[in-house]
């Protein structure tokens, strides 16, 4: 019987190491090549060359999650499931998606779910990411929003903080409104753990408190091109894995739930409530999913 596990596990770290193997060199191939097209769209005269390196450069991180969608099929690493409640708009739409978060994993899960059905995916996060070799300078160029951290008190003691992340938006807004694209935001701020959850206090059994921060700056930053919101849930059977759990296939399946909520003036003007309900009902929808397993 422990031999017979020995072989299991032995099997799982090499389908790991073939996934690793794949998926850094088309991360960095990409990279290489998103920092090509950003040079050329800095020292080209023309605005439609530079228009359509912005959307190469897209295209360059559609490939690249394309090549993720096939590794995780052709190895097994993981199912996704994707269950959609009610129409969404198209891919020539703005979209703005909110998450919960519990793994490094999700990034991965939610842009090969919605590859097909979503256009290019960017999203809010934080500063600190820009320092990951190649994929820090790499969102940097495809203009990721990258928000500074702060308490409630550490911005109202220093006002600037604030200011920092809405000029970071403003420079993000100009590329979001020139073409389709999906911003997600995991409104979080943070991956899920117990320890989190019993810090925080939070109300809810399976979400950290939610922050409207980010979505407030992404909702000012579209104006009226966000009008509904994709509220994602996202869950995974068993063990939530990391980043190397998944490349090696130790989770069997992640559950995804996507409905399509409209953006009204009253969702908008009290925006905290409004997330609060959400929250709920993305709390019930986890504990559903669980209930299942």
């Amino acid at each position: 019987m422990s031999e017979g596990k020995e072989s299991h596990a032995r099997g799982h770290v090499l389908k790991g190491c073939i996934a690793l193997c794949a998926i850094v060199p088309s991360t960095i191939f990409c990279c290489l090549a998103i920092y090509v097209a950003a040079l050329f769209r800095l020292i080209s005269p023309l605005r439609k060359l530079r228009d359509a390196l912005t959307g190469f450069m897209d295209g360059v991180i559609s490939a690249w999650v394309g090549v993720n969608s096939w590794l995780l099929d052709t190895l097994r690493l993981i199912e996704i499931e994707i269950d959609v409640d009610g129409s969404l708009s198209d891919r020539d739409h703005w979209w703005v998606v909110v998450s919960n978060h519990q793994s490094w994993s999700d990034v991965i899960a939610i842009q090969v779910a919605l590859l097909r059905l979503a256009p290019p995916i960017k999203f809010v996060t934080k500063r600190e990411l820009i320092w990951v070799p190649f994929v820090g300078l790499a969102m940097w160029l495809l203009r990721f929003p990258y928000v500074r951290r702060f308490s409630r008190e550490a911005a109202r003691r220093d006002r600037s903080l604030f200011d920092k992340n809405r000029r970071a938006m403003d420079r993000a807004a100009q590329q979001f409104l020139q073409r389709p694209i999906s911003v997600l935001t995991f409104l979080e701020g943070t991956r899920f753990t117990e320890t989190k959850h019993s810090k925080q206090h939070s109300p809810f059994k399976h979400l950290l408190n939610p922050r409207t921060g980010g979505l407030a700056f992404v909702l000012d930053a579209l104006g009226p091109k966000a009008s509904r919101i994709v509220d994602l849930t996202l869950n995974y059977e068993g063990t939530v894995p990391g980043f190397w759990e998944l490349l090696c296939g130790r989770c069997r399946k992640v559950s995804l739930s996507v409905r399509s909520i409209e953006v009204t003036d009253e969702f908008k003007s009290d925006l905290k409530t409004s997330v609060i309900e959400l929250w709920k009902h993305k709390d019930a929808e986890i504990s559903q999913f669980r209930s299942q397993e």
